[in-house]
């Protein structure tokens, strides 16, 4: 999945080039050229092609660091902490960081930004639970709203398995047992309310056998759709792209926009840990979960697209720097990721950049498919843009959705800069 524009400058710098996962990633230490006795024999990770094996890798990435500071969030404060190996890398490789050689953040980026958002829904795939985490330091909007739906990847809702209400906890430090939810056919929403400041609301446990046998019944693999909004809107009246209508901000002291869409995908096997064989960072496992369902994802070729919405404008969007907030991108909005760090008159030298040097765009990008889940699609820029920063990437569309991101760069777009998305579905769909 490397860009168009690194393959015509001769560059290679596919999206995967170095992301950490030294656990679930093991290959990834033994085979570091497709040009490896390993890795080009048959069955070898590169066997069905470089792109797809980098593809994979920040598959695995984007799903290891959302689910380590995703499990600090629910566990906090009887989790103490966690320690981030490392920001960058000295060389080009695979793992081990956020920001590859080039300064570009890829799949563990994008699944640390998801999980420290300042409003966060997530799911735990130890036990099924729903949670919702607040980490701003102050309560948040009372009329919050989470939706969990479950889907297979050609884009049907299917059934969301069966849900216990919530009992006693130790992981929360401020954790309320009587949120009410309704129940529809397919999906489960949940009235929230306000999650106190530095808190976190326990929702309730999805059954996790089920869960794997909706992933039977549906290809080894279904999808896991979490939206949280203010307005506490039924389930009929969220937008195409998954937040309520004429939702605004939820922690509007800190700036914090809307929280985007989580989805996991789920196998029909698990991890097995081997609980035994740990240590202090990692723990072994027996047998590692089936995910060879992705394989079998539909094309989403010709459906899937992406452009530039309008012309850029200034904005202050780094505002937790700057020291100052604007609009609705602004302190605690989390953009960031996927761009060099460069002063804003571009001389390279790193720093904060100034609160009158930044221009922000809209970018939309919308999966046209009535058959087809658009999955971990990759959203950029062409035409030279410079330094870019995203305030969300590598997303998961359903079928017939669009999604607006904000790209954040240092200079105004030309009329020559285009927008392209890049779906893992390309890659092992026919």
């Amino acid at each position: 999945m490397a860009t168009a524009l690194e393959r015509e400058k001769g560059a290679r710098r596919p999206l995967a080039e170095n992301q950490e996962d030294g656990g679930a990633i093991a290959s990834l230490f033994s085979s570091s050229s497709p040009s490896d006795s390993e890795g080009s024999q048959p069955g070898g990770p590169y066997d069905a092609g470089l792109e797809l094996f980098l593809a994979k890798s920040q598959l695995a990435a984007y799903e290891s660091h959302r689910a380590m500071f995703e499990a600090y969030g629910g566990g906090k404060y009887n989790a103490t902490g966690v320690i981030q190996w490392m920001l960058n890398s000295g060389l080009p490789q695979h793992i081990w960081h956020l920001f590859d050689w080039f300064l570009d953040g890829g799949g563990s980026y994008f699944g640390s930004q998801r999980a420290l958002e300042p409003l966060h829904a997530q799911f735990d795939a130890y036990d099924g639970t729903l949670r919702v985490v607040n980490s701003a330091y102050e309560d948040s909007e009372q009329r919050l709203g989470l939706t969990a739906r479950l889907f297979a990847l050609n884009g049907v809702e299917v059934p969301l398995p069966a849900l216990a209400t919530a009992g006693s906890s130790s992981l929360a430090p401020a954790l309320m047992k009587s949120t009410s939810f309704a129940v529809s056919s397919t999906s489960t929403y949940f009235n929230v309310g306000a999650v106190p400041s530095d808190g976190v609301v326990e929702l309730g446990r999805l059954d996790l056998a089920q869960l794997r046998q909706a992933a039977v019944d549906h290809g080894g693999v279904v999808l896991l759709r979490l939206d949280l909004a203010v307005a506490s809107p039924s389930p009929s009246s969220l937008s195409s792209d998954g937040a309520a209508n004429g939702a605004k901000k939820i922690n509007s002291a800190v700036g914090a926009a809307a929280p985007k869409p989580n989805t996991y995908w789920l196998s029909h096997k698990p991890d097995a840990v081997d609980w035994d064989e740990c240590n202090f960072y990692m723990c072994n496992i027996s047998a590692a979960a089936d995910y060879s369902g992705l394989d079998a994802l539909p094309s989403v070729r010709g459906q899937l697209a992406a452009q530039v919405a309008g012309e850029s404008a200034p904005c202050e969007p780094f505002g937790s720097l700057s020291g100052t907030s604007s609009g609705d991108v602004g302190a605690g909005s989390g953009i960031a990721g996927r761009g060099r760090v460069v002063d804003p008159q571009g001389s390279g030298s790193g720093g904060p950049p100034s609160s009158t040097s930044w221009w922000c765009t809209d970018v939309t990008v919308a999966n046209a498919a009535c058959g087809a889940v658009a999955f971990f699609v990759h959203v950029r820029l062409l035409g030279e843009p410079g330094v870019v920063f995203w305030d969300d990437n590598f997303v998961t569309l359903l079928a017939n959705e669009t999604r607006t991101l904000k790209a954040v760069t240092a200079v105004p777009l030309g009329a020559n800069t285009a927008a392209a998305a890049d779906a893992y579905n390309s890659l092992v769909a026919p």
